[in-house]
């Protein structure tokens, strides 16, 4: 390797003596081959720093583009992952990392010159030949976006990552790994709490499961990847997640080694949690042979629905539906503007998850929630229910009667939501389950509920805290507000009426009802009574207590200083 003060003099002529390389004296001046032969042997952090000079020559900037052109290589430019991944880190938020952002120190001459930009190195890392260990940690853990890819010239049996990768919370753009191994992770091999892809990669002997993906918005997308001979699951989509399997050489064999009861080649956790095989792959011919519970499955509250094949038209149109989502919340960062209009900028599908994926991403994060606003017309909801996953606003245009702003279907806020939910000034309708599911705080004024097959308003557990100001719940199946196992619904505003539910005819049901828990209340805030709200319900009649409920729970209460949010938010 060139030492230090042959460098230092090679760059005194070349770069300093800007005579000796330049005309009318031709014979004087140093080949280009040579020059760039010798740049060639300095390290990447030498050209770094050699650029960062008063005065770089064009050649020392030819032979660093040239360098870095495609990633940063280890072991040739750092010596271990951690080191490239740690040099990306320092520049989060951006595409690639440019000379500008490198060379804080550049002097005016540099600057005047416009050409602190002139090297620009991709977030990308080529990872070659050998065994590369993740020291004294768990984890390789990446803060930020970027691609972790193999040589392609070695075969990726040949590329290993001794140690487990783990992307965390709230990484802005996509994170990769290509053509590599992982193998002996402690923990997961590879553990997503932000959307990643892979592609071509084996993922071997982990201490826990191969692959999992972890919360609400996160995508995992791998493409022909093998996982096997992990200790727990293979595959294993968590708490809202999801995972898509592609490529007919995508396996997932010999897993849950421990023979866990809880784990699966295939598991999914939680009621919205996914795995998405895509024609022609099936989970029967992807996950084979696997120990534990068996080769696919659902814990804590998922199905086994959950796990199932997609066509190719369904995948197009999930990266679709990504791409649109995406748009809003980067106009919502973009603009700073937490304001999002349907049908304007999306659809109310659309719009939630992209208030969801705003919010885990913390772009709004001085107090302010995000307000959705629906104009006149019939929002329809994919599935049963719109779900919530984290706190916002949803109101009907002001210029619009409530009653010509509707969502048909279901609203469930999900446990455990920071923060309270909002609905005003709109119609629920014909919900195929609850009309308002509430298992977080929410808040809900001049509302209509009506014509559900389930319940109106039902709040599920201690979490479940409801508010509900001039809501007017009517026709639907069984109760029209039902407080279950600890929830708690207060009743405000003069316009507030139950009325004409339990359709049904269930004598488990009533016009307001608390079940489940004796410590499950509804409070109406006088003037109101129960036999002023509750009327001409049918089912067990206009209130009463089921399976564990209290009827005293049912009362009426002063309410010295209840507010209403009309004005307790502002849109921008």
């Amino acid at each position: 390797m060139l030492n230090r003060f042959t460098q230092i003099m090679f760059n005194t002529f070349a770069v300093v003596e800007p005579s000796w390389n330049n005309p009318p004296n031709p014979k004087k001046k140093i080949p280009k081959g040579p020059a760039m032969y010798i740049y060639s042997l300095l390290t990447f952090k030498d050209l770094l720093n050699d650029l960062q000079t008063a005065k770089a020559s064009p050649d020392l900037v030819a032979a660093l583009n040239q360098k870095v052109s495609g990633g940063i290589h280890v072991p040739r430019d750092f010596a271990t992952l951690k080191e490239a991944v740690g040099f990306f880190e320092r520049y989060a938020g951006s595409d690639s990392v440019s000379f500008s952002m490198i060379k804080d120190g550049a002097d005016a001459e540099h600057k005047a010159n416009k050409d602190p930009d002139i090297v620009t190195i991709p977030r990308k890392i080529v990872v070659g030949k050998g065994e590369h260990q993740i020291p004294r940690t768990i984890y390789l853990t990446i803060r930020s976006a970027m691609h972790i890819v193999g040589d392609p010239g070695v075969p990726k049996e040949e590329i290993v990552v001794v140690g487990g990768i783990k992307f965390e919370k709230e990484i802005q753009g996509n994170c990769h790994l290509q053509h590599l191994t992982i193998r002996q992770a402690k923990h997961l091999g590879v553990e997503g709490q932000s959307s990643f892809t892979m592609e071509d990669v084996l993922v071997e002997q982990c201490g826990w499961s191969g692959v999992k993906a972890w919360g609400t918005g996160v995508v995992g997308r791998c493409t022909n990847v093998e996982v096997r001979q992990c200790r727990m699951s293979g595959v294993y989509a968590a708490d809202g997640a999801s995972i898509t399997l592609t490529g007919a050489k995508t396996k997932v064999h010999h897993n849950c080694t421990t023979e866990n009861s809880y784990s699966y080649g295939l598991a999914v956790w939680g009621p919205s949690s996914t795995i998405q095989l895509v024609f022609p792959l099936t989970k029967e011919q992807v996950s084979l042979d696997n120990g534990g519970s068996g080769n696919w499955g659902a814990v804590t509250g998922g199905d086994i629905s959950q796990i199932k094949t997609i066509t190719k038209a369904e995948f197009t149109a999930v990266l679709e539906q990504e791409a649109r989502i995406e748009a809003v919340v980067q106009k919502m960062k973009v603009t700073n503007y937490a304001l999002v209009n349907v049908p304007l900028d999306c659809d109310v599908n659309d719009a939630v998850k992209a208030v969801n994926v705003a919010n885990a991403r913390k772009y709004f994060t001085d107090g302010r929630s995000i307000t959705i606003v629906l104009g006149k017309g019939e929002h329809q909801i994919d599935g049963e229910y719109l779900e919530i996953f984290s706190a916002m606003h949803i109101v009907g245009d002001s210029g619009v009667a409530k009653e010509e702003v509707v969502v048909v279907g279901g609203i469930w806020f999900k446990k455990g939501i920071p923060g309270n939910c909002h609905l005003q000034h709109l119609t629920v309708r014909q919900a195929k389950g609850d009309g308002v599911l509430g298992r977080s705080s929410f808040t809900m004024e001049d509302v209509l509920v009506e014509q559900c097959g389930w319940g109106g308003v039902y709040a599920n557990g201690t979490g479940g805290v409801g508010r509900c100001t001039n809501v007017e719940v009517r026709q639907c199946g069984r109760s029209g507000v039902d407080a279950f196992n600890g929830a708690s619904i207060t009743l405000i505003g003069a316009k507030t009426t139950v009325h004409h539910n339990c359709t049904k005819g269930d004598s488990g049901s009533y016009g307001l009802k608390v079940s489940g828990s004796s410590s499950s209340t509804i409070r109406l805030c006088l003037p109101l009574t129960k036999e002023t709200v509750s009327t001409d319900n049918g089912g067990g009649g206009n209130w009463g207590a089921w399976d564990g409920g209290d009827i005293n729970e049912i009362k009426e209460i002063s309410c010295f200083h209840f507010p209403t949010l009309a004005n307790t938010y502002r849109l921008r």
